[in-house]
């Protein structure tokens, strides 16, 4: 999965993080999201300031109260941009000649009332298995992964511990919004490498920029550094 993003990847550990391997293991299913945005992958604690955490949930979720916190966390874990692959499933996963898919696209876009995200969507999937093929190689076949949960499982935790720090939620709350998150994450995958590969794919489905590099790389930092939490926790039992 090797390819070189258009920014500097660096893990960040927290010397000063005082919980178990297990609940490390459990808050880096938000690794990803912590790489991209500079903060720690392996603590409750983001290392990011106040300010940043506040102009990054308005700017990115227009999340600015508990009450929109919740919403947008809730809606990632129980429904998400999941549902959409979901629907497209049917369509990538045939050898349909590509004028006949794009038909098949347009078609469920008319009925599902969402004709330009769907059309968007799969022209980037496409892409994205076009011209990356090494992705796709190093899944062992040509297909893609049969979930992008990891996408919303990695945004809303990461979200969750953001607003922990600035109080948005308390410790119960965040621990159940995690709670959810594992069982989601355990039942989709069976590896860091599958949840990995789920991310980058909704990433690539969401908008296929340069920012997938940076995915696909901060993705390949954890699952070869030898101070990744992916490494040392091992997958979930």
């Amino acid at each position: 999965m090797k390819t070189a993003s258009h920014v500097k990847i660096v893990l960040l550990t927290n010397p000063e993080k005082h919980i178990s391997n297990d609940d490390v293991r459990k808050i880096s299913l938000s690794s990803i999201n912590s790489i991209l945005a500079g903060s720690y992958v392996d603590s409750l604690e983001t290392g990011l300031v106040k300010r940043q955490i506040q102009e990054t949930l308005i700017s990115m979720w227009s999340i600015n109260d508990a009450e929109s916190a919740k919403f947008i966390m809730e809606w990632l874990l129980t429904e998400g941009q999941e549902v959409l692959y979901e629907n497209l499933k049917p369509i990538l996963f045939e050898n349909h000649e590509e004028a006949e898919a794009k038909l098949l696209v347009k078609k469920l876009s008319r009925k599902l009332e969402f004709l330009s995200k769907y059309e968007k969507y799969f022209d980037n999937i496409c892409l994205f298995r076009n011209q990356y093929p090494k992705f796709a190689n190093s899944i062992n076949d040509k297909t893609l992964p049969l979930s992008i949960k990891a996408w919303d499982i990695s945004r809303s935790l990461f979200i969750a511990r953001m607003c922990l720090e600035i109080k948005y939620i308390n410790l119960k709350q965040f621990n159940d919004l995690m709670h959810l998150g594992v069982l989601q994450a355990k039942k989709q995958f069976n590896s860091w490498e599958e949840y990995a590969k789920s991310y980058i794919l909704g990433r690539a489905m969401f908008s296929y920029d340069e920012g997938v590099l940076d995915c696909i790389a901060s993705a390949d930092e954890l699952l070869s550094n030898h101070k990744s939490p992916w490494l040392y926790c091992g997958w979930f039992n």
